[in-house]
């Protein structure tokens, strides 16, 4: 019998509703979606145990490369440095100094000319030369341990306890004898930021004596030399109008 007799019209469409989850239901779907994810992260890892260990190694010796790397260039900076304060000495009188560590090395080097001396060095880096320190400032035991060395015949000439510019932090020993044409540069660069030689017979001896007494410096050994080459010259033509004279008198 059509639905239209019995019911008099049409029956509704039923409308089907979603039960809601109860208290178990929904445990049982989170251990479910805990127990997928545990999965993934077993696989990921067991994929990282699969690697080539000479990868593995290769990757830790360029990380350990690359820190090696980064740890030298922030030992050539003064971000990171520490002052620390010395006793140091200048012209022999006792005084109190700020020093700080550079290089791989650490050595200590007075404030102001570890500034003048990094803007040097960074000016002969753009130039292909790598300015490295061997010396800097000496403690009175170490400058006496030198001196006795020295009066002893060991090592080179050394100046006494509290006369050595190393005492005030401000000479700097650099390396000119294993950076191919480090002294080149210093000789032609040098006092443009601040350094002068001091001691004719050690190349690698450099000191900071700020930039106006640098040029006035390097002038004044150009002005010694233009006098000397002026004086030679004279002197060989006094020596040349003599010997004309001289054979002119002979064919007299």
């Amino acid at each position: 019998m059509p639905l239209v007799a019995v019911y008099g019209h049409t029956p509704p469409t039923p409308i089907l509703r979603p039960r809601r989850l109860g208290t178990r239901a929904r445990v049982l779907v989170s251990a479910i979606g805990l127990a997928a994810l545990v999965m993934v992260v077993a696989r990921a890892g067991a994929a990282r145990t699969d690697l080539d260990p000479a990868e593995s190694e290769e990757d830790a010796a360029l990380a350990a490369l690359i820190a090696a790397e980064e740890a030298r260039a922030a030992s050539w900076s003064l971000a990171a440095a520490v002052p620390v304060e010395r006793i140091g000495y200048r012209r022999g009188h006792r005084r109190s100094i700020e020093v700080v560590a550079l290089g791989p090395q650490a050595i200590e080097v007075e404030i102001s000319t570890a500034r003048a001396f990094l803007a040097m060095r960074e000016a002969a880096r753009a130039d292909g030369v790598e300015l490295q320190l061997e010396s800097g400032f000496r403690t009175r035991e170490e400058q006496a341990e030198l001196y006795r060395a020295w009066r002893r015949g060991r090592g080179n000439r050394a100046a006494r306890p509290g006369r050595s510019n190393h005492q005030s932090g401000r000479a700097l020993d650099i390396a000119v004898n294993t950076v191919p044409g480090a002294r080149e540069w210093l000789e032609e660069n040098a006092r443009r930021f601040g350094f002068k030689r001091t001691v004719k017979s050690e190349p690698w001896h450099w000191e900071y004596v700020e930039v106006p007494r640098a040029r006035k410096a390097s002038k004044g050994k150009k002005a010694r030399k233009h006098r000397r080459g002026k004086a030679a010259r004279k002197a060989t033509r006094k020596a040349r109008r003599k010997s004309r004279r001289a054979r002119t008198a002979q064919r007299r």
